[in-house]
């Protein structure tokens, strides 16, 4: 059987570590993306149906493979690069039960679970030095609950030798910190069969951003979110209500990454969950209307993404 060969990335892009943020105890968000693909003149998107909230991004798709010869792909996910340093202080905003998949990433085709594997790489100026780390019994992730432990706990010699090795940085005799990015991927092997769609869904737990809503403290995020001004009058009333101490919530989601298949997406819809009734939601969007309680919806034929989904909710998340 011949086959066309392709690379399919599912994309989790463009980790920003926010430096400007509103107050001392803020975390950023990670935006997190959706599915690109290699540039393909053979796989359109029939669909994608996109939903985000919180708690939870859930995404389906339906690809159809156009033309009349089977399509083998090798399909990944890659997490975005993290700064190991940065990081592994971050226990307010990840879940460190899963220091590789520490977002619950999983996978399903045409209904089925995919067993994948994993690539974890430690990056140092753009060299794999995961090998170096494993022959001092240190953890790559910055989630790995061990990782301080282990790095006060080596001995001068060793410490010498990774700060020689530009791996870690900071005080010999005292405290030194990690000078390495990780890199995970999730990777499977994929045929499209001719002539057919392929429905893939995947969902995964999203770092979102979180500080105090105090006084003034949304006007940084008015233009980013398109905050207008109803919105930013009920912001301050809540604010007011420091009794309840409101939270300011934010997601971003990357969907500019995965303009290269066949066409634009012949039927996308957003759905949008703010978690409870009591809850204000603000973002950049058009024709998007309220379907449920908590639940707005925005449909479009057609549709090519121009800009990323940023989603900010303020109130109290269970």
């Amino acid at each position: 059987m011949n086959q066309k060969k392709i690379i399919i990335i599912f994309f989790i892009s463009l980790i920003v570590f926010c430096q400007k943020t509103i107050a001392n105890d803020a975390t950023a968000t990670i935006g997190i993306g959706g599915l690109e693909l290699k540039q393909s003149d053979d796989i359109s998107m029939e669909s994608e149906d996109l939903f985000v909230s919180t708690k939870e991004i859930r995404v389906r798709y339906n690809f159809k493979n156009t033309s009349s010869k089977d399509i083998s792909t090798i399909v990944a996910f890659p997490l975005p690069t993290l700064d190991v340093g940065e990081y592994m202080v971050a226990d307010a905003i990840v879940n460190r039960a899963q220091p590789i998949n520490f977002v619950n990433f999983e996978v399903k085709v045409a209904g089925q679970q995919v067993p994948y594997k994993t690539e974890v790489k430690a990056l140092v100026n753009g060299k794999d030095v995961a090998l170096e780390l494993q022959k001092y019994n240190i953890p790559i992730s910055p989630f790995d609950k061990t990782l301080n432990d282990k790095l006060k706990n080596l001995t001068i010699q060793q410490k010498q030798e990774l700060k020689a090795k530009n791996i870690v940085d900071g005080l010999i005799d005292k405290n030194i910190f990690p000078n390495w990015k990780i890199k995970i991927t999730f990777y499977w092997n994929q045929t499209f069969p001719a002539g057919q769609t392929l429905k893939i869904t995947h969902r995964y737990n999203p770092i979102y951003g979180l500080t105090f809503l105090e006084n003034n403290s949304f006007t940084y995020y008015r233009d980013p979110y398109c905050i207008d001004a109803a919105t930013e009058s009920g912001l301050k009333k809540k604010a007011a209500d420091q009794d309840n101490q409101p939270m300011i919530y934010t997601i971003d989601y990357i969907l500019t990454t995965g303009n290269h298949w066949k066409g634009p997406i012949k039927n996308f819809q957003l759905t949008i969950d703010k978690g409870a009734v009591s809850n204000i939601i603000s973002l950049c969007a058009n024709s998007i209307s309220k379907t449920g309680p908590t639940t707005f919806q925005m449909k479009s034929t057609n549709y090519v993404p121009k800009s990323d989904l940023k989603v900010l909710i303020v109130g109290k998340i269970d």
